[in-house]
């Protein structure tokens, strides 16, 4: 996952793909897996800069717990997708970044 633009530190990463609600964007951004589940995660669009709140813990923005899962799941009945060794297909780097081939 080196193509993929995101944190930089050493641990455990997660990759996250998402679309800007604001200018419509697809995107993906290497995560660390700590701060997800311990820390704030806060991710700026490529394109139009606007950034979105992915997690917080602490309390920092939201209320602490928070997290784009649980969102999802309350406001539209949907959660995150999750990408696991049983649904998990091939997928190259410009597919991960929304290039166009």
């Amino acid at each position: 996952f080196s193509d993929i633009p995101g944190i930089q530190s050493e641990g455990p990463k997660l990759v996250l793909m998402f679309t800007c609600n604001v200018c419509d964007t697809r995107s993906a951004k290497k995560i660390s897996k700590n701060s997800y589940e311990n820390g704030v995660v806060i991710v700026r669009c490529g394109q139009c800069k606007n950034l979105h709140l992915i997690a917080d813990r602490i309390g920092m923005v939201e209320e602490k717990g928070w997290d784009i899962n649980k969102y999802l799941q309350q406001t539209q009945n949907q959660g995150v997708k999750h990408i696991t060794d049983e649904n998990l297909f091939e997928l190259s780097a410009d597919d991960f970044l929304g290039l166009k081939k």
